[in-house]
C-alpha cells in the first residue's frame, strides 16, 4: 500500500515539474529557432517589450511590420508569447497564487476579472466567445493573462481557455499585422488611399471599444 502511494506521489511530482517547465522549454526552443533561421536582433526585442504595460500587440506589432518584418512571422511571434504565457497560467494556477508577488499579482488581476464579468453583459452571456474576444482585441486589460485567470474563476475547463487564447491571439494578431501592411502598402501606391483605409480602420476600432468594452 506504501509502494503505491509513493508511486502516486512521484507521477504527480513528475505531473507537476512537467507543467511547470515545458512552457519554458517551448519558449526556449521557439527562441532558438529564431535565433539560428530568422532576424533575431529585431524580433526578440519585440516580444520582450510586449511583456511591457501598456505596450501590446496594437503597438508591438505594427512596430514590427514597419521595421520590415515578414506580417505572418511577428503576428504568429507575438501570438506564440500568448500561448505559451496561457499555458502556463491555466497549468499552475494555483502554484503561482502562493508564490510572493505573483500571487498578488493574480489576485489583483481577479478583481479586476469580478468586474469585468460583472460590467460586460455580453461576456456573461458567450463565455467562450467572450474570452476569444477578451485575447483577441487590443484593449487595456485584455489578453491571455486576464483571460487565464477569468477562464479560472468561471469554471471553465483549462483546455477550453486555452483553446480560447490560442483562438483570441492568433485572430487578433494576424488581423493587426496584415491591416498594418495593407495600410503600408496602399501608402506606398497612394497616400489617400492609405489615408482612407487606416481612418476606417480607427473608425472600427473605436466602435468595437465603445459599443462593447466600454459597454457596461
Amino acid at each position: 500500500m506504501d509502494f503505491k502511494l509513493n508511486e502516486r506521489s512521484q507521477e504527480v511530482k513528475s505531473l507537476l515539474t512537467l507543467k511547470l517547465l515545458f512552457p519554458f522549454l517551448l519558449a526556449g526552443i521557439y527562441i532558438l529557432i529564431i535565433y539560428i533561421f530568422l532576424p533575431w536582433r529585431t524580433l526578440i526585442p519585440l516580444m520582450g517589450v510586449y511583456f511591457v504595460p501598456p505596450l501590446g500587440k496594437e503597438s508591438v506589432i505594427p512596430t514590427g511590420v514597419a521595421l520590415g518584418l515578414n506580417p505572418t512571422l511577428i503576428a504568429f511571434s507575438i501570438a506564440f508569447v500568448d500561448i505559451v504565457v496561457g499555458l502556463f497560467l491555466v497549468w499552475n494556477f494555483d502554484l503561482l497564487k502562493k508564490i510572493p508577488f505573483m500571487g498578488d499579482y493574480i489576485n489583483f488581476a481577479e478583481k479586476k476579472g469580478k468586474r469585468l464579468i460583472k460590467e460586460k453583459s455580453w461576456f456573461r452571456s458567450f463565455t467562450l466567445i467572450g474570452l476569444v474576444f477578451l485575447v483577441m482585441v487590443p484593449f487595456q486589460g485584455s489578453g491571455a493573462v486576464t483571460a487565464s485567470i477569468i477562464g479560472r474563476m468561471i469554471g471553465i475547463k483549462p483546455y477550453q481557455t486555452w483553446m480560447s487564447i490560442i483562438t483570441g491571439s492568433i485572430l487578433g494578431c494576424f488581423l493587426i499585422a496584415y491591416f498594418t501592411d495593407t495600410v503600408l502598402y496602399l501608402f506606398q501606391k497612394d497616400i489617400f488611399l492609405g489615408l482612407i483605409f487606416g481612418f476606417i480602420g480607427i473608425l472600427l476600432f473605436l466602435f468595437i471599444y465603445f459599443a462593447f468594452w466600454k459597454k457596461s
